[in-house]
């Protein structure tokens, strides 16, 4: 047991055992920039959509409004920005699914 806990921390003091605690790091921070990035994308879509609903005097109710924020689908998030400058009822957008 003390000779594994002996190499075990030659291996932590190795180089390569520090580059790749790095190269993980650095990919974590990537992925959770890039996770940010989409989810923000997510938000942005989600009030472009009720804000084109808005001006254009149509009503939200409670239910659309969480099915607008609940989507995670960015393709999804996308069509029903582009139905929302053509609908004359909210829900008229998931029909077009």
């Amino acid at each position: 047991m003390q000779q594994r806990d002996k190499l075990w921390e030659i291996e932590r003091q190795s180089g390569t055992f520090l580059l790749g605690v790095e190269q993980g790091r650095e990919q974590g921070r990537e992925q959770g920039l890039e996770q940010g990035r989409e989810q923000g994308r997510r938000e942005t879509l989600v009030e472009l959509i009720l804000a084109l609903l808005e001006v254009r005097g149509i009503a939200v109710d409670r239910a659309a409004e969480a099915r607008l924020r609940g989507c995670e689908a960015l393709v999804t998030l996308q069509s029903w920005a582009r139905g929302a400058r053509e609908v004359s009822d909210v829900h008229a957008l998931f029909e077009e699914e």
